[in-house]
């Protein structure tokens, strides 16, 4: 726990090209979410939540560069979903199926990690 917080607090540099701002992350999912945020050219874990958890981070870096999943069983997890942590507010995470045009069963789908931010557009990695 003392490394995570060491992240935590790395990710929350002042910086002078960008501001701090109250963010939390809400995990509406039914499975374990994992957030990692870029810090120099590399990802850090930075988020554990149980579903329906939510965690506030005060002081949080806007512009932050950040990547989550979602587990679905013991074995499977959705991708990646990739996105910018560009305002503050709550930013909720949850899985549904979405269309997969290049998956095995593209009538079925697949599942996704979605991110909804405070604006309310939601988002998703698609698969090329």
């Amino acid at each position: 726990m003392k490394f995570v917080g060491l992240l935590i607090s790395l990710s929350l540099i002042p910086s002078l090209s960008f501001a701090l701002a109250d963010v939390s992350l809400r995990n509406n999912s039914t499975g374990l979410l994992k957030c990692e945020l870029r810090i120099n050219d590399k990802y850090i874990p930075f988020a554990r939540l149980e579903p329906r958890e939510r965690k506030l981070f005060p002081g949080f870096k806007l512009g932050s560069a950040a990547r989550c999943f979602i587990h679905i069983d013991e074995r499977s997890t959705t991708v990646f979903t990739y996105f910018t942590i560009g305002s503050s507010g709550e930013y909720e995470l949850l899985s549904e199926r979405v269309e997969c045009p290049t998956c095995a069963e593209p009538a079925k789908g697949r599942l996704a990690t979605i991110v909804v931010p405070p604006n309310g557009q939601a988002h998703f990695t698609e698969l090329k």
